[in-house]
């Protein structure tokens, strides 16, 4: 029996109410799909942050300066030799080659580098492409490494004198520099302190610290300290804008001056 035009059209709604449900059930699935993508991306992404972390605070800190492990450091060297220079201090994968392993774990050494700060941004994609924007502090980071190696060792040199007991109160001596460390050192670190905080006054600081050196030179060779009213007047006059320098003079003549007394 032939179906009525009512049947047909019941059918037919059926068929489309059907079709409808699985397209919102095919719908409401990619979304499902969409958000536990995104929720496993993101568990993977802050999975690696903690691993970062965890090796980044892991390692110690001389004279303000974090060192990276040895794995980040191969990795900075690298990027180092494969900048060619732009404004944009990008790196890709068609500058450098990194060896296998790693490349293994790509995304992690690079999480190391932006937690060392050495690094502003990166993205690693799955087709093997990645790129990086690197820090001007990563391609110094050899040689900023070495100074803070350096002041590190001169600190854990320092012979600690303590305080004397003196009639009207306590004389405080402080650290004394091991005779090892010369006295050139000393007078190069404060020229850059010069450079970096002198402003206007850098040549006459620059004059000073240069009579300072002769004044030192003619201690250390007649383990006499002569006096020098004249010079102490100059100096002080810069205590107020430039009381780092005044500390710095002082602080250097202390341990000339102690390191004669114990004989060195």
């Amino acid at each position: 029996m032939a179906k009525s035009a009512l049947e047909k059209a019941i059918e037919k709604q059926q068929k489309e109410a059907t079709k409808n449900i699985q397209k919102k059930i095919q719908a409401d699935k990619k979304i499902a799909d969409k958000q536990q993508r995104e929720t496993n991306k993101h568990l993977r992404l802050e999975a690696r942050r903690m691993r970062a972390a965890s090796i980044v605070n892991g390692q110690p800190t001389y004279s303000g300066m974090k060192i990276v492990d040895k794995t980040a450091e191969e990795l900075i060297k690298i990027l180092c030799d494969g900048f060619h220079g732009n404004e944009e201090y990008r790196i890709t994968n068609h500058n450098v080659e990194i060896p296998v392993y790693i490349q293994n774990n790509l995304e992690l050494e690079f999480e190391k580098l932006k937690q060392y700060g050495l690094v502003s941004n990166y993205v690693v994609y799955t087709s093997g492409f990645w790129e990086i924007c690197i820090l001007p502090c990563l391609l110094t980071y050899v040689e900023d490494k070495e100074r803070a190696v350096l002041e590190e060792k001169q600190k854990q040199s320092s012979v600690s004198i303590g305080t004397i007991n003196a009639p009207y109160g306590n004389v405080v001596i402080g650290d004394v520099i091991n005779s090892s460390l010369s006295v050139d050192n000393s007078i190069d670190n404060i020229k850059k302190m010069i450079d970096e905080k002198g402003g206007d006054d850098k040549e006459e600081l620059t004059a000073l610290l240069e009579e300072f050196k002769e004044v030192l030179d003619n201690i250390e060779d007649s383990h006499h300290i002569p006096k020098n009213k004249g010079f102490i007047n100059r100096i002080s006059a810069h205590l107020d804008k430039h009381g780092w320098f005044y500390a710095e003079i002082v602080g250097l003549l202390g341990s000339v001056a102690m390191k004669i007394l114990m004989g060195s």
